[in-house]
C-alpha cells in the first residue's frame, strides 16, 4: 500500500491510492508560467513506489534552471529534467523509471519561470507500488534462506542453526553445562557447547553414585537446553556409605594395632577443651558420637569448646587433617549421667567432600537378629602400655549377650550402688579373656560390624571400667538401632 501527498501551488492533496498519474499543470495543454506542483509518495514497509516518465517537454535550459522536474528518492536529489524527450506513450521499462527504496518516499517537483518563449506541454508520469522482492539480489538480509511475500520477506535458518534479530543465523549453542555437585561433565561428542554435542555426568565414584533413572549422556537440543531422553534433570550423586579401601588384613586401641591409612575413613578426633574422644561420620554434614562427650558436669558443652577433624591417622601431622567447622550440637533429650541413651549428633557447617581417607559409616538395620557378631573399634584412647595413641588403633572384638554382659558387672554394682546399669539401649563387646578392648579417650568412636558388604555403625563406645581390657570384663555401646528415629528426626529437623 501506498500513501502520497499531492500540492499545488502548496496546497497539498492526500491521496491513498496504489497507482496513478502526475502532470504538469493543465496537461496535455501548454502549462502555464509561474506555476509549480509537488508530490510525495510514499509506500508502505515490504513495497516500493515507482514513476514512470510518460511525456516530458519542458523549457531546455542550462541545468534547468528555467522550468525543471526534480526528482529525489527519500533526501537525495536523483535528477533534474527539463527540454524534451521522447518516450512510450504507455508505462514500459523502456521509459526513464524511478524507485523508491522499500518503505521509501519519492519527492516530485515541478516548477515553471515567467519566460516562456515557446508552448511546452510539461510532463505526464504514471505511479504505482510494488512489491519489493528483498530477497534477490546483493540486497538480500537473510544469512541462508529468503521467503519472499506480498509486503515483505522472512529468513529461515538450516537445521542446526537458531533465526537471530530475524535475518540472521547463528549456530545453536546451549548454555556451558551446569556443574555436578560430587561429579563432573565431560563431553562425548562434540565441544563448545553447540548443537547436538553430547555431554556425560558422572559422579565421583566410589564415593558416589547416582540413583536417577535418566542418569546418562544428555544432547545439545534445538530448544537450546541439555537433555536427555526429553529430560533436563541432572542426576544427583549420592554418597557411598561403609566401604573402606582395606579388603582384608584387619587383624587384632586396647591390645590392638595401628590403623592403615584409610582403612576407617569413618573416623573423627575430638578435642574437647582438654580431653579427646572420637566420633564418626554418618553423613555430608553429620557425625555421631556419645553424648558425654558433649556434656560436662551435666551441662551441655558449647560448640566453641570442641573441634572435629578428619582424614588422616597420625595426631603428630595435624596439618594433614581435614578440620570440620561444627554449627550445632544435638543431645539425645533422655541422656543421663548413668551413660542410658549416650547418643548424640554433630551438624557440620558445611558439607564434607568425601574421598579416599574420609567417609561415611552405614547406619544400622532397625531389626537385629541378636546374634554374636564380630565387629571392629577404632580410636586415640588408651593403649595397653597405659597411654594415648598418637596414631589410630584399632581392635576386633565380638559383642556378647546381655546376660553375660550384666552379670560381668555384677561385683562392681554390690560395691556401688552408683555404678551404671547395663539397660536394653546397650551392649557389651570384648573378650572373655581379656587384652582386647575400647578404652578412654575411644569414647564416641564406633563399634562396625559389616552387614551385607558395609561397614554400619552398631554401637558407639559408652562406657567401662578404668581397668580396660580386664578378663571377664566389656567394653559397653550404645546400641544405634535403638535411635534411628530419633537420628533422622534430628537430621530432618535440622537441614
Amino acid at each position: 500500500m501506498m500513501i502520497f501527498s499531492v500540492g499545488v501551488l502548496l496546497l497539498p492533496l492526500v491521496c491513498s491510492q496504489p497507482q496513478g498519474w502526475l502532470s504538469s499543470p493543465d496537461h496535455p495543454l501548454a502549462y502555464p508560467s509561474n506555476s509549480s506542483k509537488n508530490w510525495t509518495l510514499c509506500a508502505s514497509p515490504g513495497f516500493a513506489v515507482s514513476l514512470t516518465l510518460i511525456h516530458l517537454d519542458l523549457e531546455n535550459s542550462t541545468d534547468c534552471k528555467h522550468d525543471a522536474l526534480k526528482i529525489f528518492i527519500g533526501n537525495n536529489l536523483k535528477k533534474s529534467l527539463c527540454g524534451k524527450m521522447s518516450f512510450m506513450g504507455m508505462p514500459s521499462s523502456n521509459n526513464l523509471q524511478f524507485h523508491s527504496a522499500s518503505g521509501g518516499c519519492l519527492y516530485i517537483y515541478f516548477y515553471s519561470d515567467d519566460s516562456h518563449p515557446q508552448v511546452h506541454t510539461g510532463f505526464n508520469a504514471f505511479y504505482q507500488t510494488q512489491d519489493v522482492d528483498e530477497c534477490t539480489g546483493q540486497s538480500n538480509p537473510c544469512s541462508h534462506f529468503c521467503y519472499n511475500f506480498i509486503g515483505g520477506f522472512r529468513c529461515s535458518c538450516p537445521h542446526g542453526y537458531l533465526l537471530s534479530h530475524n535475518v540472521t543465523c547463528e549456530a545453536i549453542k546451549c548454555a556451558k553445562p551446569k556443574p555436578l555437585q560430587n561429579g563432573h561433565v565431560k563431553f562425548v561428542k562434540g565441544s563448545k557447547n553447540e548443537y547436538l554435542s553430547v555431554i556425560k555426568y558422572d559422579c565421583n565414584e566410589p564415593y558416589y553414585i547416582a540413583k536417577e533413572k535418566h542418569y546418562g549422556n544428555y544432547t545439545c537440543s534445538a530448544a537450546q537446553i541439555w537433555k536427555e531422553n526429553g529430560n533436563n534433570i541432572l542426576p544427583s550423586c549420592h554418597y557411598v556409605c561403609g566401604q573402606h579401601k582395606l579388603k582384608s588384613q584387619f587383624g587384632r586401641i586396647f591390645g590392638g594395632k595401628p590403623a592403615p591409612p584409610g582403612s576407617f575413613p569413618w573416623q573423627v578426633y575430638l578435642q574437647i577443651s582438654s580431653s579427646r574422644g572420637g566420633a564418626f561420620i554418618i553423613g555430608e554434614k553429620w557425625l555421631m558420637t556419645a553424648a558425654h562427650n558433649l556434656v560436662q558436669d551435666t551441662t551441655p558443652i558449647r560448640k566453641e569448646q570442641i573441634q572435629a577433624y578428619a582424614g588422616h591417622n597420625d595426631l603428630n601431622e595435624m596439618e594433614k587433617f581435614i578440620t570440620l567447622n561444627i554449627s550445632s550440637i544435638h543431645i539425645h533429650e533422655n541422656y543421663t549421667a548413668d551413660y542410658d541413651n549416650d547418643i548424640g549428633l554433630i551438624k557440620l557447617k558445611s558439607p564434607i567432600t568425601f574421598s579416599e581417607n574420609i567417609r561415611p559409616l552405614c547406619l544400622p538395620p532397625k531389626i537385629t537378629d541378636g546374634k554374636t557378631k564380630r565387629g571392629l573399634v577404632s580410636g586415640y584412647g588408651i593403649t595397653e602400655k597405659f597411654s594415648t595413641a598418637d596414631k589410630l588403633m584399632y581392635v576386633d572384638i565380638n559383642t556378647v549377650d546381655q546376660h553375660t554382659c550384666r552379670t560381668s558387672f555384677e561385683k562392681e554394682r554390690k560395691e556401688d550402688d552408683s555404678f551404671p546399669s547395663v539397660t536394653d539401649n546397650m551392649f557389651c563387646a570384648g573378650v572373655s579373656g581379656g587384652g582386647k578392648d575400647s578404652c578412654s579417650g575411644d569414647s564416641g568412636s564406633a563399634f562396625v560390624v559389616q552387614e551385607k558388604g558395609v561397614y554400619c555403625a552398631v554401637g558407639i563406645v559408652s562406657w567401662g571400667l578404668r581397668t580396660c581390657g580386664t578378663a571377664g570384663k566389656y567394653g559397653v555401646y550404645t546400641q544405634v538401632s535403638q535411635y534411628l528415629d530419633w537420628i533422622n528426626k534430628t537430621m530432618s529437623e535440622n537441614q
